[in-house]
Formats: structure tokens, sequence, C-alpha cells
């Protein structure tokens, strides 16, 4: 029985960045919500709601004042950013991983078909070594496209502020453009670092959990299980949910410093002498996270961790079922 060549590594940066941008079509409402529930009550001691009840209310909440439109803020940049950090962060992790294990990229559409897809170049990668890979291209494309980010974030939390407080930016490029224009080119890496840990908390969670529960599903669970092997549904379905849990849990505090930097505005505050002096909420990350717990509490750095699953989840499951669906039609070209 013939091996299946390795797939060329173009393919993976198509197929992912095509998996990630359909996904984010079905999860950008829950998206929303959590950006909206790490700013409810920033820096307030007074107790916040949370988990599923929470959820239900802000999404009652912006749909009620927004409309559908409200939860879909900011679409475009999403679509950006996952065309951007997504296509780069897996395509540059199949990458890595095949510099790794020093396969050779040669492949012939005679030794793959549709049912004989071939594994992914992590698979012979040690684990340790897989999850540096992931940090490493997570933390690059999380650089390269922060721009994206910090548009994305505007737009989302816009209707959280009041009236004369809206940005009011009409789509990704108008929201980029009035960055550099009123702020400076330097504003759109606003965050950078914090949205940098998170590119690489989500790579290195989010990937290699999902290739490694497929390979220990695959090795451990009876062959009936599943008849398809490395090409059947719930195989893709059972790993994306655990890849999705993980990342969860893992990324959320970083997410809610990220949230809060990026959509901070310059506020007025009174000194001691009565003059009125204006600065910024917080200085750095690290000053976000210990107002933070200072303020909320441990609890405050997990604000959004349940729609940040309900958006990882669907999102997570449709990205790699497109994925694997979209490489196994460019193997039949």
């Amino acid at each position: 029985m013939n091996t299946p060549q390795p797939l060329p590594l173009s393919y993976y940066f198509l197929a992912g960045g095509i998996g990630d941008v359909t996904a984010c079509l079905v999860s950008h409402p829950f998206d929303t919500v959590k950006v909206r529930q790490q700013i409810s009550g920033e820096l307030s001691a007074t107790k916040q709601q949370q988990g599923i009840r929470a959820l239900l209310n802000t999404s009652s909440s912006i749909l009620s004042k927004e409309g559908l439109a409200g939860v879909y803020r900011g679409i475009s940049a999403s679509i950006l950013r996952q065309s951007t950090f997504s296509t780069l962060r897996h395509g540059g992790y199949a990458t890595v991983c095949t510099i790794l294990v020093g396969n050779e990229l040669n492949w012939t559409s005679s030794t793959t078909s549709n049912q004989d897809l071939p594994p992914h170049p992590s698979k012979n990668v040690p684990i340790l070594h897989a999850i540096l890979a992931g940090a490493f291209v997570g933390s690059l494309a999380a650089s390269i496209s922060n721009p994206s980010d910090v548009a994305l974030i505007r737009m989302q939390s816009d209707g959280h502020w009041p009236s004369h407080q809206r940005r009011r930016y009409k789509h990704v490029f108008h929201a980029i453009r009035t960055i550099v224009q009123t702020e400076g080119l330097h504003r759109l890496w606003r965050g950078c670092f914090p949205t940098v840990v998170r590119a690489s908390l989500v790579t290195t969670t989010q990937l290699p959990t999902y290739h490694l529960t497929k390979k220990m599903l695959l090795d451990y669970m009876p062959k009936d299980v599943f008849p398809l092997q490395n090409n059947d549904t719930k195989l893709h379905v059972l790993a994306s949910i655990n890849s999705a849990f993980v990342a969860s849990v893992v990324t959320c505090p970083v997410d809610v410093v990220k949230t809060r930097i990026i959509n901070m505005q310059s506020q007025r505050t009174k000194t001691k002498n009565g003059a009125k002096k204006s600065g910024v909420m917080y200085k750095n990350a690290m000053d976000c996270v210990k107002q933070t717990v200072k303020i909320e509490g441990v609890r405050g750095m997990f604000k959004g961790l349940i729609p940040t699953f309900f958006r990882l989840g669907p999102h997570t499951v449709v990205l790699w079922n497109v994925q694997e669906l979209v490489l196994r039609k460019l193997c039949e070209r």
C-alpha cells in the first residue's frame, strides 16, 4: 500500500485561511458578546454576573438596543484578521513542523486520494517541539495582523460607549485609516504584547491539541469507531471540541487584558489641587492585570469565559472540518 506523500505547504496556508474565515461567520456574534462582557463593570468592585445568565443578558441587551447588526458589528475586521492571522498560523505551523521532521515536499496526485489524505506534518513531531512551533508561529502571525485586531475590538465594543464617545467606524479599512490619521501609525499596534501572548497560547493549545487528540483517538479507540480513520467526521468533531475547551481556558485571562487595553480611551481625572489630568486606564498589560485582580478579584480575569467557549466551540468545529474538506478537494485536483 502506497504511503501518501506530504502535501504542498501552500495547501495548509489556503485551507487554514478558508477554514477560519468560514468559522468566523458562524462564531462572530459570540465573539462580540465576549468582548462586551470583558469590558462590562471594568475596574468596578461591584460583583458582576457570570456564566450562562450573563451570556443571555448581554446578548439580549445588544440585540434589543442595536439589533442583529449589533452582534455582527466588526465582521469585516474579523474576516481581515482571519485572512491574515489564521492563514499565516496554519500554514506556518505546518511549515515549521515539516522543517523539524525533515519531510520531503514532493507530492503526486497518484499517491493521494480523497480517502487517503496524508497526516499533518506535526504527526511525527514531539509534543514539546510542536508547542514551541505553535508559540513561534502564533506570535509572528499576531504581530503582523495586530492592526485588524485593534479595528475588530474597537468596532465590537463601540456600542458599549456613550453616544458622544463612539468611534463609528464604517468598516475595517475606514477604522485603520481613521486610527492612522487621528492617532498615528503606532496606535495600530496598541495591545500588541497581550495579543501576541494570546495568539501564542491559542496556537500552542488549539493546533497541537487537535492533531494530538486525533492521533490518540485513532491509536486507542477500536477501529470500527472511526471507520474512515483520519477522514472521519466524528473524529474531527471530537478533536475540535477538545481543542476549543483547552484553548478557551488557557487564553481567557490574556484575552481580557488584550480587550481592555485595546478598547480603553483617554480619561480626565482630578488631582489633589483640583486640576484636571488626562491619562489612560492602564499603563501596560501588567498594570491591567494588577488593577483587575485588585478590584475585581481573580474572577475578573475570566470574564467572558462562557461566551469564549461558545465562540471557540462552533468556530473550532467549523474551522477544522472546513479545513479538512478543502485539503481533500485540493488533493482531487
